[in-house]
């Protein structure tokens, strides 16, 4: 299990980085593995932080994270300026095009701003999980290498890698979270370059 928990913890960082590296490259395509490739590896490495728990605990990981995510579906994205329409950079709107339909747009910012606390928790769990699994079991070797992997790839990489598609996305303005999305490469955002011209 050690050795595999090494190898897990080396691929997923390898494979968020080519992702990252993906979408800076061609921050002009809208392809949902760029967007959302980086939370799929994020997620597979936060369920493996389970496994020396048993595989119980992995498989109620999975299905919160499904929870979660059909949570935030079903109530924001209907609201989101994608919804529809072929060029979406997300496989969430696909998937709200399919079984929720067209909200106000007016209602984005409101409900993004309220529903991202319930995604937070898939974040946050395989951290608990990971420090929980360590503590019970002798697998130290193996959790050392998965939960610094996890949270690099949770809290750094992953906001990285969305950036472009962030910079690009039509809800831009009414997000709530834009201001943290740099629109230069020196570093400052859209919103703060307004401030300062007033």
């Amino acid at each position: 299990m050690i050795v595999a928990g090494y190898l897990l913890a080396a691929l997923a960082l390898l494979g968020v980085s080519a992702l990252t590296a993906w979408s800076y490259a061609h921050a002009g395509q809208r392809h949902p593995l760029m967007h959302d490739g980086p939370v799929i590896i994020m997620y597979t490495l936060g369920a493996w932080l389970f496994l020396p728990l048993g595989w119980v605990w992995l498989v109620a990981y999975l299905v919160a994270v499904v929870i979660c995510n059909l949570s935030f579906i079903t109530r924001v994205c209907g609201h989101c300026l994608y919804h529809g329409r072929a060029d979406a950079p997300s496989l969430y709107c696909a998937l709200a095009t399919r079984f929720v339909a067209k909200g106000d747009p007016q209602r984005f910012a409101s409900r993004f701003r309220r529903y991202t606390k319930v995604l937070a928790v898939n974040w946050i769990l395989p951290i608990i999980g990971g420090v929980v699994a360590l503590w019970r079991t002798s697998e130290w070797a193996y959790g050392l290498a998965l939960l610094p992997a996890f949270g690099l790839i949770a809290f750094y990489l992953v906001p990285l890698a969305t950036r472009p598609s962030c910079q690009q996305c039509l809800n831009k303005d009414a997000c709530p979270y834009a201001r943290h999305v740099n629109s230069s490469h020196h570093g400052q955002c859209a919103h703060e370059d307004r401030d300062h011209l007033r």
